[in-house]
């Protein structure tokens, strides 16, 4: 559900599914899917390094998981999986740019630093930027897209010709942060009068009842998950209130 009006329905609803949560299937399969970019971007397939890629891949995924629910716990809040899901997606993004040029300690390094950076960046964006980003893909990807980039002119070790500023070079990392001001200034540019485009011609907002009644029936003309079950959530307090008071939020800021 998309919008700023979904967090106002969440807090009066629950989404129950027979069997337990599968929530953490979508990531676990993004880690293995995700494996192919360090690959393809760094290594040729004939390059024995290829192992030491999968090795840095896999412990950057893992630590920024562990990061993540360690920095929410450190705050005074309950580990949340879905947080736990994106450290891990933000260890691998981080880990993209420089596997194929760092050892092991610095890719749990990168990990670690890209796990904290996910949920820094998520509460940024929609406490002070005031954006609804429901899956936190521009932390994930945005934040610690450009920190792996960073990480480049940080921890390489020379091993591939590539030396960072902690290995006695640090020209590398003045040319990786070069690049990484040419790419957010292409990428916010471009993205930004694409957006505009799109909002004058054919408009980016829903109407307020179908962010709350969610988007696969208003857009796709079917339900993705028909066996889910929404129901009045009588676990928080002033859940009394009930959807009504939800619908009547989401007129009001709309």
């Amino acid at each position: 559900m998309n919008g700023p009006n979904a967090h106002h329905y969440r807090l009066f609803c629950v989404l129950e599914r027979e069997g337990g949560a599968l929530g953490l299937g979508g990531p676990s399969i993004v880690v293995l899917a995700g494996l192919d970019k360090p690959f393809m971007t760094t290594l040729s397939g004939t390059d024995l390094r290829i192992s030491i890629v999968v090795v840095n891949t896999m412990l950057a995924g893992i630590t920024g998981s562990l990061a993540a629910m360690a920095f929410l716990q450190i705050q005074g809040m309950k580990p949340d999986p879905s947080m736990m899901c994106n450290g891990m997606l933000a260890g691998l993004v981080a880990i993209t740019a420089p596997s194929g040029f760092v050892n092991p300690m610095g890719s749990v390094i990168i990990g670690l630093v890209a796990g904290a950076l996910c949920a820094l960046s998520v509460e940024f964006v929609e406490r002070v930027l005031k954006l609804d980003d429901v899956v936190g893909a521009i932390s994930v990807h945005g934040t610690n897209g450009i920190w792996g980039v960073i990480s480049v002119g940080l921890f390489a070790d020379g091993t591939n010709g590539v030396k960072g500023l902690f290995y006695g070079d640090p020209t590398q990392l003045v040319a990786q942060l070069i690049g990484v001001a040419t790419l957010l200034g292409f990428v916010f540019t471009v993205s930004y009068v694409a957006n505009l485009a799109i909002h004058f011609i054919v408009g980016q907002r829903v109407s307020a009842s179908d962010e709350l009644e969610g988007l696969d029936i208003p857009e796709m003309g079917a339900l993705c998950y028909p066996e889910f079950v929404l129901k009045p959530d009588t676990s928080h307090s002033g859940a009394a209130a009930s959807v009504n008071a939800g619908l009547q939020v989401a007129r009001e800021t709309a």
